[in-house]
């Protein structure tokens, strides 16, 4: 299976233009629209299990969330954009490496860990069951988010019952007609009804044999790629959503081999597949979700920023899964420290120089929302997304004191991009 992936397009920095014209402020919902069969009615359960799994993953969540994802979310707040960071860190951070946890504790209780035949003896099929529905729930609440109808998904867990434009999605409505995001809503609403209605219905099948939930899967996911590949170009070079979307995509486009493992008892595929799902998440958080593709696509030098940490990257998807597929223990510090090292050079080679700028001259000289005039930043690329910029990265890093940060960039590019005069 194969999705076109968005790489960061040169305008993603154009956050008020792009925002405008997407029109993704709540545009009333409800309504209904688009093609594709309607499906099953789905009775949404009072309560379906929400409590996140435990695993040797938590460390690494919690990290992400708090250095990455809510910051932008908190940068964001007040703006359609807030609930779709939202829902990707839900989704991606906690719902997909959810997933991993409960697949890692089943292979350290195993014996054998190469012979993925005997995980059923420990791989409780109902809590595998749960994680994959909650991925459909909040797919359901990211979709919403896209026209500020989404409610948050932390809260939501994995239940709809408090959202009737999520209930109207599932049950062949479409809220997103009439926005840009009309054919995704068409065809993802009636994909994730069908999951949710192969895995139980309104509560989750307890006895649910893990071939049938990983086809299952595997046919959610044919539509979700198919449905990202097929979304316009203007959506597709968005700030923050094309980011989002690409981090989500990828996500659940990695996550499908994995669960394929279960079903042919590959130990080779499944370490190398845990791989590629563990890696793509912290590169796409790092560097699509966070504007760098489109601060170097703006002055044409592709890979100068997001590419800094890629061997760490690689470092920190193998080595995790190495531990896990293997059934090993993987030690707080040990993950921490692997993501540590996917996030440095970026903290200290790109951003901080960036902060240093920013917060010298928002201390001297705030502006107010989207107002540039007469400000250092005015002509640059940065000053469409001044708030966005500062915000994020503020909260991500702080702020260091420099009278002349300019004169001090440990890369041309960033001269180039914040200082062009210098």
């Amino acid at each position: 299976m194969t999705f076109n992936l968005f790489t960061a397009p040169r305008h993603t920095l154009i956050v008020a233009t792009a925002v405008a014209s997407l029109s993704l402020a709540a545009c009333g919902g409800g309504g209904s629209g688009g093609a594709g069969s309607t499906p099953d009615p789905v009775t949404s359960p009072s309560v379906d299990p929400v409590a996140r799994a435990a695993g040797p993953l938590d460390p690494v969540q919690a990290e992400l969330d708090n250095t990455v994802l809510n910051p932008l979310a908190s940068a964001l707040s007040g703006t359609p954009l807030a609930g779709v960071v939202d829902c990707a860190n839900e989704l991606v951070n906690y719902k997909i490496l959810d997933t991993v946890d409960v697949l890692a504790g089943a292979l350290s209780l195993n014996g054998n860990p190469s012979d993925l035949t005997s995980l059923s003896q420990t791989l409780n099929p109902e809590r595998l069951t749960e994680r994959v529905r909650a991925i459909a729930f909040d797919t359901a609440q990211l979709l919403l988010s896209l026209n500020d109808a989404g409610s948050s998904c932390a809260t939501l867990g994995n239940s709809v019952s408090g959202s009737p434009d999520a209930q109207q999605l599932l049950n062949g409505s479409n809220p997103l007609a009439g926005t840009p995001f009309e054919s995704i809503g068409a065809t993802l609403g009636p994909a994730i009804a069908q999951l949710l209605n192969a895995t139980g219905g309104a509560t989750p099948n307890r006895n649910l044999p893990t071939a049938s939930l990983v086809s299952a899967y595997q046919q959610f996911n044919d539509t979700v790629q198919a449905s990202l590949a097929m979304l316009p170009t203007d959506v597709q070079n968005a700030p923050v959503v094309s980011g989002a979307l690409l981090t989500v995509g990828a996500a659940l486009n990695d996550l499908e081999p994995v669960l394929a493992s279960l079903v042919t008892f590959d130990a080779a595929t499944l370490q190398n597949a845990l791989t590629t799902l563990l890696s793509g998440i912290v590169s796409n958080v790092t560097t699509h979700l966070l504007p760098l593709g489109g601060l170097e696509g703006e002055v044409g030098e592709p890979g100068a920023l997001s590419g800094l940490n890629a061997l760490a990257v690689g470092d920190f998807g193998s080595t995790l899964a190495e531990l896990i597929a293997g059934g090993n223990a993987v030690p707080g510090t040990t993950a921490l420290s692997l993501l540590s090292a996917v996030l440095a050079p970026l903290q200290n080679t790109v951003l901080g120089p960036i902060i240093d700028l920013l917060s010298g001259e928002l201390g001297s000289n705030p502006l107010t929302p989207g107002d540039t005039s007469g400000d250092q930043l005015s002509g640059t690329p940065l000053a469409p997304v001044l708030d966005v910029i500062t915000g994020v990265l503020g909260t991500l890093l702080g702020s260091t004191d420099s009278d002349t940060p300019c004169l001090n960039l440990p890369l041309p590019l960033l001269g180039n991009l914040l200082c062009p005069s210098a």
